[in-house]
């Protein structure tokens, strides 16, 4: 099965997030306010528009225990990654990724623990920890279902470590076909609501779903093998 082109899955990515009502304008507004100054930052709405954009992304299974919660038990979430320990992983690029990998999977860490102290009963895994560093600083891709199969599919490394994370960013880096892909997006001009260009690792986040995406829908078309 032959992968499909990074600059055809640009196109997508861009036609996508051009929709106003698309999840996507979601995570906009999740990251942008996350970046905004202290004077006009709001611990609550920032946790409002984080759980907004996690329950639409489906975030919010039975398994973690998030469900049943409003927004406020995220606000030590908000403060983990507000505070200036974190402050240098925002939107980093995919060269510094090998020099901060350690302290992404201490923000991960970070999140689980103070989440833990407000409840013993939620359970984040690496997709949800990754997501929401995603979605807040921009500094990792998310670790979930298409993200993962389209790594896998490129034959680079997928798992939520420390080491994993520098060769992944690494890979994607040195390769040609997210080259391409990246390279479609940024003459799109593709802004988000703030009017700031995409941080690079949701670059590479959507390269990734979309690929995964792709890698699975031919998979249910080829059908089983036969016998």
């Amino acid at each position: 099965m032959g992968l499909p082109a990074g600059d055809a899955l640009a196109s997508a990515f861009v036609d996508l997030a051009g929709k106003p009502l698309a999840a996507e304008r979601a995570w906009q507004q999740c990251f942008a306010y996350f970046g905004r100054n202290d004077a006009r930052f709001d611990a609550d709405q920032a946790a409002l528009l984080l759980g907004f954009h996690l329950a639409g992304a489906g975030a919010f299974q039975s398994g973690n225990g998030l469900r049943r919660c409003g927004s406020a038990v995220l606000l030590p979430i908000v403060r983990v990654v507000r505070s200036a320990e974190f402050a240098g992983l925002r939107a980093i690029p995919l060269s510094a990724a090998a020099g901060a990998a350690e302290r992404i999977i201490g923000l991960a860490e970070a999140i689980r623990a103070a989440l833990a102290e407000t409840g013993p009963e939620f359970k984040l895994g690496p997709a949800l920890l990754s997501k929401i560093a995603l979605a807040t600083l921009g500094c990792v891709p998310a670790y979930q279902r298409f993200e993962l199969k389209g790594a896998r599919a490129r034959g680079w490394r997928a798992s939520f470590a420390a080491a994993s994370i520098a060769a992944l960013a690494e890979a994607a880096r040195n390769d040609e076909d997210f080259r391409s892909f990246y390279d479609v997006v940024e003459r799109a001009r593709l802004r988000m609501v703030d009017g700031e260009p995409y941080p690079p690792m949701r670059m590479l986040d959507a390269y990734l779903h979309l690929l995964g995406e792709e890698v699975v829908r031919a998979a249910k078309e080829q059908g089983p093998p036969i016998a």
